[in-house]
C-alpha cells in the first residue's frame, strides 16, 4: 500500500509524503461516494424497504457488495410482502439495485448503515437526506 501511495504522489504531484497522500485519497474516496449517492434518486418506500432488509447487517469493508441479491433474496417466498408494505415494485427495486456500480453500491449501504446508527433517524425523506441520499416523498 505504501508503494502505491508513493507512486500516486508523485503522478499526481499533490502530497509530499504518505500519510498526506493517505489522507488526499481518503477524501477522494469521500467525494466518489458522495458523488454516486447524487447520482441515484429514491422514493422514501424504496430506501425504506432497503433499510428494512438490511437491518443489523454488518457493513462489508469492500468496494461494492451484492445488496441486489440480498433484497431478491428476502423477496424470495415473502408473497409480495415487502411491496406492500413499503409501496414498492419488488422487482423493480431489485433490478435498480442491480444497476448500481460498486462504488454507488458501497456508499448506499453505508447511508443506510449510518441512518440506522441515529437514534434520532426516521423513516423520512429528511433523515434520509441528512445520511446523503436523494430521496423523493411517494
Amino acid at each position: 500500500m505504501q508503494a502505491w501511495l508513493i507512486e500516486r504522489a508523485t503522478r499526481l504531484a499533490r502530497a509530499d509524503s504518505v500519510p498526506r497522500q493517505a489522507k488526499l485519497e481518503l477524501g477522494l474516496w469521500r467525494d466518489h461516494m458522495r458523488a454516486e449517492l447524487a447520482r441515484s434518486t429514491w422514493t422514501t418506500g424504496e430506501i425504506g424497504c432497503i433499510a428494512d432488509i438490511l437491518n443489523g447487517t454488518a457493513l462489508d469493508a469492500q468496494v461494492g457488495s451484492l445488496l441486489w441479491a440480498d433484497l431478491s433474496d428476502a423477496f424470495e417466498g415473502m408473497g409480495g410482502a415487502y411491496g406492500k408494505k413499503w409501496g414498492i415494485d419488488e422487482d423493480a427495486l431489485v433490478a435498480k439495485a442491480r444497476a448500481l456500480g460498486p462504488t454507488a453500491c458501497h456508499a448506499l449501504v453505508e447511508a443506510v448503515a449510518r441512518w440506522w446508527a441515529d437514534p434520532a433517524s426516521q423513516p423520512d425523506a429528511e433523515s434520509w437526506r441528512a445520511v446523503g441520499l436523494r430521496v423523493i416523498q411517494m
